[in-house]
């Protein structure tokens, strides 16, 4: 019974899923360096290459968008997606953790993307009629 309930919200979870890449990219892509002076950071002496990230950011929230509208034709998208939101995560906890290189509190986006990842996976290995 919670299979077919999960169903139902499928199209719903990847637009989120959205929104989450969309708005993150916006507050970066604008503010990144307003945030970072904030965390006690240093700003980024070459803003385009994050602005860069930012826009592959966005443009994989479209792809989650994609997929809310045709959920099972759109996999390879969800694969893609999954592999770049463990790297995001692995490499803000390793940089925040282990370099200390940026402020710990940037790992949440980080764990958000991992549930995400998670999520998808569990997408992507259930049995679709």
């Amino acid at each position: 019974m919670m299979k077919k309930q999960f169903a139902h919200y499928d199209p719903a979870f990847f637009v989120v899923a959205a929104f989450w890449n969309w708005s993150i990219s916006f507050i970066f892509f604008f503010f990144g360096n307003n945030i970072f002076r904030i965390l006690g950071m240093e700003q980024l002496n070459y803003p385009i290459m994050f602005q860069l990230f930012m826009g592959l950011v966005f443009a994989f929230g479209v792809g989650y968008f994609m997929v809310s509208r045709e959920l099972y034709t759109n996999r390879g998208i969800l694969v893609a997606g999954t592999i770049g939101k463990m790297l995001v995560f692995l490499i803000l906890a390793y940089h925040a953790l282990v370099l200390k290189t940026i402020a710990v509190v940037l790992i949440i986006p980080g764990v958000v993307d991992a549930i995400f990842a998670v999520l998808f996976i569990k997408f992507l290995t259930r049995k679709h009629k």
